[in-house]
């Protein structure tokens, strides 16, 4: 359950995502190895002004409702929520904050996704669904043209 400060946090700054593989290149072909996962907020009163209070507090909102989102830890995956980054990111001419998690195996980096994997990023995909329900997927982010075919 999804405590009160973010539910309220998450009303007052709707924010867009992307989820999509993470590829990488081993012995000449490409690698699936993991998934991103991208959420951004417009900076609002801060503006551009990266660095200031209010931006960092966007970020840390973002990396809550991160938290919220993830799989509990399993020991079969490792999410690795990138730093703060002190700057904007240009969105239709308006500064945005970003917050970026690399989910991957945490035992061989080279392994291709697993069906369990794919599960958990649909399992992403409602929950953040489910959080913000008017949110909005950046550049039609949807994994479902990457999963495999059942």
């Amino acid at each position: 359950m999804i405590h009160a400060e973010l539910k309220t946090w998450i009303g007052a700054h709707p924010f867009g995502w992307e989820l999509h593989p993470l590829a990488e290149v081993q012995d000449h072909r490409v690698v699936r190895v993991g998934l991103r996962l991208t959420l951004s907020t417009e900076c609002g009163s801060c503006g551009f002004r990266p660095g200031s209070p209010e931006h960092r507090a966007l970020y840390e909102g973002l990396e809550a409702v991160v938290r919220e989102v993830l799989p509990a830890p399993d020991g079969t995956t490792r999410c690795e929520i990138e730093p703060y980054n002190a700057r904007s990111y240009l969105e239709d001419g308006r500064p945005r904050v970003e917050v970026s998690v690399r989910i991957v195996h945490a035992h061989g980096y080279f392994r291709p996704l697993d069906a369990e994997e794919w599960a958990g990023a649909r399992a992403i995909e409602l929950r953040l669904s489910e959080l913000q329900p008017e949110n909005r997927r950046l550049q039609d982010a949807s994994l479902a043209r990457f999963w495999p075919a059942a």
